[in-house]
């Protein structure tokens, strides 16, 4: 038998950006308050208030990944429809949790103290005088999915009511302005789960399949005012009102002032591309890839202090993440048709993940090639440089009469982040992949070869740069 010589696959790497955010807020709903649940919030009992229909809204495009509503599992990212079932779903299904507190103490009257996060929206002794959106879990906010009428508006889920009940405004404080929080941690695993007096936070851990977004609504300034809600026709009594409340309130929405919450991502996104790289790459399947990183770290996802609102994980907790790939129909026999389910995450697939050179393809600029997206991309936090490990195989024949023999190889490589100046991060003084931004792994393959070199192709989303290295083998 002909040995074959050991080789490894050229691996190229290209990172692109993109920087997607959005931001709003929204006011409160009324409460019956059933005096026999001692404050607990059950959600069973509110009601509309003869008040203005509740309306919370999220700009699109901060949408990044987000989970579906009965997944138990992370569901890697999520993209706003356009061209596939399994997005479609990942949008309507998507689940966020909202909170509402007063924005700060009034001049005068009841509330001329810092606001409580620690009261619950259905506490009779406080009037939702300092929370007034909350979930029937003291830690959790209120779930809410979007509508599927792609406005971006939010629909609130609530325990033994329809997914389409109305919620409204309640009628009680007209003009008390609050602060509103948005938020996704997707199927992070929660450890620990605090509500303070001033913040409310988890710390949880993740596996490289969720991702996690937090987002609070802007004060409403003049030109917060101007230009997102340009279309609102004030009289200069109404439009001093808003501007003197100061933050989103019952007033304002009669007035078809909406909240918008923006979200921010706080993790980076990889997705890895196979190109063909010649004539050699024939029957080449990628079995696996996998990332070491950072796991374990602390979400703020409402506080007082937006200054606090971030997550900072341990740096010395780290494992490696696997890709996942959206479960295959065809190749199971049953399938789960809740929600998600047909479209959930599991190992790759090799069969999946062919990458095969025909003679319409280029030697000379293999990035030209057609590619294969291996699996459905990987949520990891910030961090200056990831290894690699990729396992792969190869169908190679030796003749027309034997049948293909079958060889699995791995390839282990360090990717530093390009020091170019949109990866610069001026918070910490370093060069990293940054939450928020997408980095394509553009992976040259080849065939039987000796070991080859990798190069980085850095294609940044706004402007374009070129760096080489050489990995490590």
């Amino acid at each position: 038998m002909k040995q074959l010589q050991h080789y490894i696959a050229a691996l190229t790497l290209t990172c692109l950006m993109t920087t997607a955010c959005s931001s709003d807020s929204y006011p409160g709903i009324e409460y019956e308050y059933d005096t026999s649940s001692e404050a607990v919030n059950t959600e069973q009992g509110q009601v509309a208030d003869l008040g203005i229909p509740l309306r919370v809204f999220v700009n699109e495009q901060s949408f990044f990944a987000a989970a579906a509503l009965n997944e138990t599992r992370g569901t890697g990212p999520f993209i706003v429809p356009d061209t596939t079932a399994a997005d479609s779903v990942h949008y309507c299904q998507s689940v966020f949790r909202l909170f509402a507190f007063r924005d700060r103490p009034e001049q005068q009257g009841p509330f001329d103290y810092v606001p409580d996060y620690t009261r619950r929206s259905g506490d009779p002794n406080d009037a939702n005088g300092n929370c007034l959106i909350d979930g029937t879990d003291y830690t959790q906010g209120m779930p809410a999915h979007l509508k599927s009428n792609h406005t971006g508006e939010f629909q609130m889920l609530r325990p033994n009511l329809r997914g389409d009940t109305t919620l409204h405004y309640s009628e009680r404080y007209n003009d008390l302005g609050y602060r509103f929080f948005a938020y996704h941690i997707d199927d992070a695993k929660i450890l620990n789960a605090q509500r303070e007096g001033s913040h409310v936070y988890y710390d949880l851990e993740i596996d490289g399949t969720q991702d996690l977004m937090i987002g609070q609504s802007q004060k409403l300034t003049p030109k917060v005012l101007d230009s997102r809600h340009a279309s609102v026709q004030l009289t200069p009594e109404q439009r001093n009102k808003v501007l003197n409340i100061g933050n989103y309130s019952s007033y304002a929405s009669n007035l078809g002032i909406y909240p918008i919450v923006d979200m921010r991502r706080l993790l980076a996104r990889l997705q890895f591309r196979a190109y063909p790289a010649d004539e050699s790459c024939s029957l080449v399947y990628i079995d696996s890839i996998s990332i070491y990183s950072k796991y374990s770290g602390r979400v703020v996802v409402a506080s007082r202090d937006s200054s606090e609102m971030d997550i900072n994980f341990d740096e010395t907790k780290r494992k490696w993440f696997k890709l996942k790939q959206r479960r295959n129909p065809s190749r199971e026999k049953e399938l789960n048709k809740d929600s998600l389910g047909i479209y959930s995450l599991v190992d790759l697939d090799y069969r999946d993940n062919l990458v095969e050179w025909n003679d319409t393809m280029s030697k000379d600029d293999w990035s030209k090639n057609k590619y294969t997206v291996i699996g459905a991309d990987m949520l990891v936090p910030k961090d200056s440089v990831f290894q690699m490990t990729m396992h792969y195989r190869q169908l190679v024949s030796y003749n027309e009469v034997d049948p293909p023999e079958e060889r699995k190889f791995k390839s282990e490589f360090s990717l530093p982040i390009p020091h170019i100046d949109s990866n610069f991060d001026e918070n910490t003084g370093k060069w990293c992949y940054k939450p928020g931004k997408v980095y394509y792994v553009r992976i040259a393959v080849y065939g039987l070869r000796k070991v080859g070199i990798a190069e980085v192709d850095l294609d940044p989303w706004e402007e374009g740069n070129d760096l080489e290295f050489e990995p490590d083998d």
